[in-house]
Protein backbone atom coordinates (compact mmCIF):
# COMPACT_ATOMS: atom_id res chain seq x y z
CA UNK A 1 0.00 0.00 0.00
CA UNK A 2 1.01 3.65 -0.47
CA UNK A 3 3.12 3.28 -3.58
CA UNK A 4 2.73 3.43 -7.33
CA UNK A 5 0.04 1.01 -8.47
CA UNK A 6 1.43 0.68 -12.01
CA UNK A 7 -1.04 2.21 -14.45
CA UNK A 8 -2.76 4.55 -11.96
CA UNK A 9 -2.03 8.01 -10.67
CA UNK A 10 0.57 8.55 -7.96
CA UNK A 11 0.78 11.51 -5.61
CA UNK A 12 4.15 12.43 -4.12
CA UNK A 13 5.65 15.21 -2.06
CA UNK A 14 7.87 17.18 -4.41
CA UNK A 15 8.93 19.84 -1.89
CA UNK A 16 8.42 19.14 1.82
CA UNK A 17 7.11 21.78 4.21
CA UNK A 18 9.74 23.59 6.29
CA UNK A 19 7.68 23.76 9.49
CA UNK A 20 5.69 20.56 9.48
CA UNK A 21 5.02 17.22 7.78
CA UNK A 22 2.60 15.87 5.19
CA UNK A 23 1.25 12.62 6.58
CA UNK A 24 -1.08 9.79 5.72
CA UNK A 25 -3.33 8.85 8.61
CA UNK A 26 -5.02 5.46 8.35
CA UNK A 27 -7.86 4.56 10.70
CA UNK A 28 -8.23 1.70 13.12
CA UNK A 29 -10.44 -0.23 10.71
CA UNK A 30 -7.46 -0.81 8.44
CA UNK A 31 -4.59 -1.28 10.94
CA UNK A 32 -5.92 -2.32 14.35
CA UNK A 33 -5.08 1.22 15.45
CA UNK A 34 -4.38 4.61 13.93
CA UNK A 35 -1.16 4.77 11.93
CA UNK A 36 0.62 7.97 10.91
CA UNK A 37 3.26 7.83 8.20
CA UNK A 38 5.10 10.66 6.50
CA UNK A 39 4.02 10.86 2.88
CA UNK A 40 6.64 10.25 0.24
CA UNK A 41 4.26 8.87 -2.39
CA UNK A 42 0.90 7.14 -2.55
CA UNK A 43 -1.37 5.72 -5.21
CA UNK A 44 -4.24 8.17 -5.70
CA UNK A 45 -6.74 5.31 -5.30
CA UNK A 46 -5.39 4.74 -1.76
CA UNK A 47 -6.12 8.38 -0.90
CA UNK A 48 -9.73 8.00 -2.02
CA UNK A 49 -10.27 5.32 0.64
CA UNK A 50 -12.52 6.68 3.43
CA UNK A 51 -10.12 5.22 6.05
CA UNK A 52 -7.19 7.33 4.80
CA UNK A 53 -6.58 11.04 5.40
CA UNK A 54 -3.90 13.28 3.93
CA UNK A 55 -2.85 15.67 6.72
CA UNK A 56 -0.48 18.61 7.20
CA UNK A 57 0.90 18.49 10.76
CA UNK A 58 2.59 21.67 12.03
CA UNK A 59 5.78 21.30 14.09
CA UNK A 60 4.57 23.56 16.92
CA UNK A 61 7.05 26.33 16.18
CA UNK A 62 6.04 30.00 16.26
CA UNK A 63 5.82 30.18 12.45
CA UNK A 64 2.55 31.27 10.87
CA UNK A 65 3.18 30.34 7.22
CA UNK A 66 4.33 27.20 5.47
CA UNK A 67 4.07 25.59 2.06
CA UNK A 68 4.75 22.32 0.29
CA UNK A 69 4.45 21.07 -3.26
CA UNK A 70 2.60 17.92 -4.32
CA UNK A 71 3.12 16.26 -7.69
CA UNK A 72 0.62 13.99 -9.42
CA UNK A 73 1.88 11.66 -12.13
CA UNK A 74 0.54 8.93 -14.36
CA UNK A 75 4.08 7.71 -15.04
CA UNK A 76 4.51 9.82 -18.18
CA UNK A 77 3.17 13.29 -17.34
CA UNK A 78 3.55 15.22 -14.09
CA UNK A 79 1.58 18.14 -12.72
CA UNK A 80 2.56 19.97 -9.53
CA UNK A 81 0.77 22.33 -7.18
CA UNK A 82 2.06 24.27 -4.21
CA UNK A 83 -0.11 24.16 -1.11
CA UNK A 84 0.07 27.27 1.08
CA UNK A 85 -0.61 26.85 4.80
CA UNK A 86 -1.60 29.58 7.26
CA UNK A 87 -1.00 28.55 10.86
CA UNK A 88 -3.22 30.16 13.47
CA UNK A 89 -1.00 30.96 16.45
CA UNK A 90 -1.99 29.66 19.86
CA UNK A 91 -1.22 31.57 23.03
CA UNK A 92 0.59 28.68 24.70
CA UNK A 93 3.79 30.23 26.05
CA UNK A 94 3.98 30.78 29.78
CA UNK A 95 4.53 34.34 30.93
CA UNK A 96 7.93 34.80 32.56
CA UNK A 97 8.56 37.13 35.48
CA UNK A 98 11.73 39.00 34.54
CA UNK A 99 11.87 41.42 37.50
CA UNK A 100 10.65 40.60 40.97
CA UNK A 101 12.37 42.58 43.68
CA UNK A 102 11.61 43.02 47.34
CA UNK A 103 9.28 45.92 48.02
CA UNK A 104 9.82 47.52 51.42
CA UNK A 105 6.75 49.09 53.03
CA UNK A 106 6.43 50.50 56.54
CA UNK A 107 3.70 48.91 58.66
CA UNK A 108 0.42 50.60 57.78
CA UNK A 109 2.08 52.38 54.85
CA UNK A 110 1.84 51.97 51.10
CA UNK A 111 4.20 51.82 48.13
CA UNK A 112 3.71 52.13 44.40
CA UNK A 113 4.57 48.95 42.51
CA UNK A 114 6.46 49.82 39.30
CA UNK A 115 8.15 47.85 36.56
CA UNK A 116 11.34 48.21 38.62
CA UNK A 117 9.68 45.95 41.19
CA UNK A 118 7.59 43.62 39.02
CA UNK A 119 7.79 42.92 35.29
CA UNK A 120 6.81 39.98 33.06
CA UNK A 121 7.21 39.00 29.42
CA UNK A 122 5.27 36.56 27.23
CA UNK A 123 6.63 35.25 23.91
CA UNK A 124 3.08 34.97 22.51
CA UNK A 125 2.04 38.53 23.37
CA UNK A 126 3.21 41.99 22.45
CA UNK A 127 4.74 43.90 25.36
CA UNK A 128 1.75 46.24 25.51
CA UNK A 129 -0.56 43.23 26.00
CA UNK A 130 1.30 42.01 29.10
CA UNK A 131 0.08 43.58 32.31
CA UNK A 132 2.87 45.77 33.57
CA UNK A 133 3.07 47.90 36.65
CA UNK A 134 3.71 51.54 35.84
Amino acid sequence: MFGDDGDGLTLRVETAPRHGRVQLITSADRNNGVRETNLSSAALTDLLDSDVRLVYRHDGSETTQDQFTLALTDGAEVTSRTCHVTVIPVNDARPVVTTSSVLTVAQGGSAVITSNNLLATDDDSDNDQVLQCV
